[in-house]
């Protein structure tokens, strides 16, 4: 009796540690077949942007990081050349945007041309909509004219040297004589810059369509007095440094000597 109940025990065990072990290849085999999908998935998203899948793996982990926070949908060419170990790695990353940015940018301006003459074609005469009539219209007139009071105040504050970081809407489309008002106030001190940033902008080329939506002169380009950007997410890291969340139309800020300074507030300089 004893003897059958030894035996009974031991094939228990040996039923116990082949499910045991069944599991643990079970386990296993799924962990390997995730592991080939990531690698895959990595693989796949690495040809996509034109760079080895040893570079798409530092972009998911630099996303894990403060850069994450910052803007988490920023392509990979972009976040590996702002954080290049080299100047030869920041170059050929900033060569590999260029022609991205270019294409992008032709294939925009095409289209953009295709469907203005489609527009025309199809509603001659008709406007896209009346603007005029809408509550979000009158809200920012009020607010483009609190802008304007606070260009008008910045004229009395600004030195030799100073930065201008000014932001727009992407959907703007007569912010033309405010900041041809902050070129002029910027043209009559030595050394005073405008950066514009534009907001919601994806890529170059919606920078591009927002200058040419608003007539820009060439001339504050090429002369250095005036630069367009893409905001990449710098508006809200500013208004989390100041604290302050007043809504203006064009939100502005001042660099004076690595420091930022929220034209918008009351300023102390």
């Amino acid at each position: 009796m004893r003897l059958l109940i030894i035996l009974i025990c031991s094939c228990c065990s040996i039923v116990s540690f082949k499910a045991s072990a069944s599991g643990q290849e079970q386990a296993l085999s799924e962990a390997i077949t995730s592991e080939v999908e990531v690698s895959k998935a990595i693989s796949l998203n690495a040809k996509r942007w034109n760079i080895e899948p040893s570079e798409y793996q530092r972009y998911t982990e630099l996303l894990k990081g403060p850069l994450g926070k910052w803007n988490l949908n920023i392509d990979p060419i972009l976040a590996l050349g702002m954080f290049a170990d080299s100047p030869a790695e920041r170059q050929r990353f900033a060569e590999l945007y260029a022609q991205q940015e270019f294409k992008l940018t032709q294939r925009t301006l095409q289209f953009q041309s295709a469907y203005r003459q489609a527009f025309n074609r199809l509603y001659p005469n008709q406007p896209v909509i009346d603007s005029e009539g809408l509550v979000p219209f009158r809200e920012n007139r009020a607010l483009r004219k609190q802008s304007y009071k606070s260009i008008q105040n910045l004229s009395s504050k600004l030195i030799t040297g100073d930065q201008v970081f000014v932001f727009f809407s992407k959907q703007c489309t007569s912010c033309h004589s405010n900041l041809s008002r902050l070129i002029q106030i910027a043209q009559n001190i030595k050394g005073v810059t405008v950066r514009a940033f534009i907001l919601e902008a994806s890529s170059d080329s919606d920078v591009v369509t927002w200058s040419k939506n608003n007539s820009l002169p060439g001339a504050w380009l090429e002369s250095g007095l005036l630069s367009l950007n893409r905001d990449e997410g710098l508006l809200t890291r500013l208004r989390r440094q100041s604290g302050n969340r007043f809504r203006l139309a064009h939100p502005m800020y001042l660099l004076r000597e690595g420091r930022y300074y929220d034209v918008n507030m009351e300023m102390k300089l």
